[in-house]
């Protein structure tokens, strides 16, 4: 342990004696300041907050009781030693009622000091073991609460039917320290794109807006929030006197969420607002309702906050053909096998669809939305999936319609499976190379496709495959093209026959040669001798 500390005295001498006398190294004490008159050392006190103060009672200015009175009503918790070299009893009782440590008088004695500074040091230790022990208390307190109200949001947002029991006041105080004392409720989805632009986490985003939620949203009623990614959930519970008041509170919760590109920059911001209902048994529509209605912001891309009193007015359109077994499918399999053509295809429909209808209720967008991000999640490699679900989560929050958005999730998939592409071609590259080399040493020989394969350390099945994949020719057709092409510099460079030519070249039938050797070039072998030999 480390302790801080500052000594008070008008006399020089006396300062120096305390430090000769105290076993402060030993200790772990470091004297941080030496003040000389009260004014000094007062300031000195509040400027460093030291873990405790040796300082004479009698001083110019500030006389020592003064600069404990004035100190505790900063720090309370300082500890002071007060040293005095008058036997006066008044003083010494001011002392104990100031709650001074102890009281030492001049000329100071070496064992009485130690003794003061070990007590000193010891109580510091049990101050802030206390400091601790409150702070672990509390942290673990407000984890827990979290922790609670946490499970709740998951709950209501899982998909699956809520238990209308769990739903009354007793069961959501007790069960998720939600404490609901007011008739209407409300629900309001925050979502912004502000982590997305500067690279804030989650919890450092609701950290932002929970002081502003806690200014605004408790003027006429209580509330509950949970910040998820960068999307703020909101309970507001209130009268019925306050509903207007609570959609005027609710505007300038945005206007001060909007404040903060002051600090960040631009970033886009909206609110999403259900409807009010009665009961808490109302919840989970109303949370469906704020969902829906920001995704309403694409069809109202004008207005910050979106209301699902509007939203709900828009015509409904069935698409379910958009998103059915067989394009999810083909979706899947395009990502899996990495043909753009299939996933364009799926987008492609979506996208012609929004661009025709974009003023209808969004519920099909979000059921077509919901099912892309799935299947394209489910299909990617398991290493790229949660890049893939940031960029997907950011082409949401800063497209401006629906066709908007699908298209730039198409974009994400094309550039998934180019950078897939790129890999597999990256894995493949050595074996192609080892069988093009062993080709180009081995031509001469009776080799094969099987025999590359085994020096490649692949199937030959996968060996043909990437080796068209990467050399634009099959492997035969590539040991053909090399052993033609060393014939051609034999028949120009030798006198040997066509026989002998072609044995060295890996082929033991004459015939066979020259019928690739007319085929290849146009001319048979001996034509091409007497042209070129």
């Amino acid at each position: 342990m480390s302790y801080r500390m500052i000594i008070a005295d008008d006399e020089y001498m006396l300062i120096q004696l305390v430090k000769k006398l105290g076993r402060f190294d030993e200790l772990g004490i470091q004297i941080i300041d030496e003040c000389h008159d009260g004014e000094e050392a007062c300031q000195s006190i509040l400027k460093h907050h030291p873990d405790f103060v040796l300082t004479d009672i009698q001083m110019p200015v500030y006389d020592g009781l003064e600069i404990v009175e004035k100190v505790r009503q900063v720090f309370p918790d300082t500890l002071f030693v007060l040293i005095s070299g008058y036997r006066v009893f008044e003083y010494a009782r001011s002392a104990i009622q100031l709650n001074v440590v102890d009281y030492l008088l001049k000329p100071v004695n070496a064992d009485h000091l130690n003794a003061v500074l070990e007590r000193l040091c010891r109580l510091t230790d049990e101050k802030r073991q206390q400091a601790n022990d409150e702070v672990v208390f509390h942290s673990m307190k407000d984890a827990e609460r979290q922790q609670k109200c946490q499970s709740f949001w998951e709950m209501m947002q899982d998909g699956n039917p809520v238990d209308p029991l769990i739903l009354q006041p007793e069961t959501l105080r007790e069960r998720f320290g939600l404490v609901f004392q007011h008739s209407h409720f409300l629900c309001a989805v925050l979502d912004c794109d502000l982590p997305f632009r500067v690279g804030m986490d989650e919890r450092t985003f609701s950290e932002q807006v929970r002081p502003i939620a806690d200014k605004w949203l408790t003027k006429h009623g209580d509330y509950s929030g949970y910040g998820r990614k960068t999307t703020y959930f909101l309970i507001l519970n209130f009268a019925s006197d306050n509903a207007r008041a609570v959609q005027s509170d609710l505007a300038g919760f945005v206007s001060d969420c909007k404040e903060l590109h002051d600090v960040y920059g631009e970033f886009r911001i909206h609110l999403a607002v259900s409807e009010i209902m009665e009961k808490a048994s109302s919840i989970p529509s109303l949370i469906r309702q704020a969902q829906m209605a920001l995704w309403g912001r694409f069809v109202q891309p004008g207005d910050q906050i979106v209301r699902y009193a509007n939203v709900r007015q828009l015509p409904h359109h069935d698409a379910r053909e958009l998103y059915s077994d067989s394009v999810l499918k083909s979706l899947g399999e395009g990502i899996r096998y990495i043909r753009q053509d299939q996933t364009d295809a799926a987008f492609a429909g979506v996208i012609s669809f929004a661009e025709k209808h974009p003023y209808i209720y969004p519920d099909i967008y979000q059921r077509i939305g919901d099912a892309f991000h799935k299947a394209i999640l489910q299909n990617a490699a398991e290493d790229r999936r949660e890049q893939l679900r940031l960029e997907m989560e950011k082409a949401f929050r800063s497209s401006r319609t629906i066709a908007e958005l699908f298209r730039a999730l198409q974009g994400i998939v094309r550039v998934c499976l180019e950078l897939h592409r790129q890999i597999l071609q990256g894995k493949d590259r050595q074996p192609v190379e080892k069988a093009e080399h062993f080709v180009r040493r081995n031509y001469m020989r009776n080799i094969s496709l099987e025999l590359a394969a085994e020096e490649a350390g692949v199937s030959p099945a996968h060996l043909s495959r990437i080796f068209k994949e990467r050399m634009g020719e099959g492997f035969n057709e590539f040991l053909t093209r090399i052993r033609l092409e060393a014939s051609k510099k034999l028949l120009s460079d030798s006198r040997d026959s066509i026989r002998d030519i072609a044995g060295a070249v890996g082929y033991a039938d004459e015939k066979y040669f020259s019928k690739l050797f007319r085929k290849e070039f146009g001319i048979k072998p001996t034509e091409y001798r007497k042209l070129y030999g």
